[in-house]
């Protein structure tokens, strides 16, 4: 039973992310890995030039927006609004909804 409601759970997950959101989560981890802070201008300009059909229309709202969505926000520093997400929330996303953002498997301690 507990087989059949992970896979459940993961099927629904896979759905449930739309191809923008898995890219865009990918580059910010993939920044994120190098100690990068981006915005959501900088995310998106990368985003285009892997899929300028896909995110021709987008505005940085629209970036900052979907990573809303993923508990991932920016933090304002003087005049730059940067994600400065950390890895190990990008990581709960990774396990979550089953995207492949190239983050190690968390290691979870139920009893520390």
């Amino acid at each position: 039973l507990q087989a059949l409601s992970d896979d459940l759970c993961l099927e629904t997950s896979e759905l449930k992310t739309p191809e923008a959101d898995e890219i865009l989560l990918r580059l910010l981890g993939t920044l994120r890995r190098q100690g990068k802070f981006p915005t959501s201008t900088e995310l998106l300009e990368l985003a285009k030039s892997e899929s300028s059909s896909l995110f021709g229309v987008w505005s940085p709202e629209n970036v900052g927006r979907r990573m809303k969505a993923y508990g991932v926000r920016t933090v304002a520093t003087g005049a730059r609004s940067a994600f400065q997400t950390d890895l190990q929330l990008l990581s709960e996303i990774q396990e979550l909804y089953g995207i492949a953002l190239g983050l190690p498997v968390l290691e979870l301690e139920l009893f520390p």
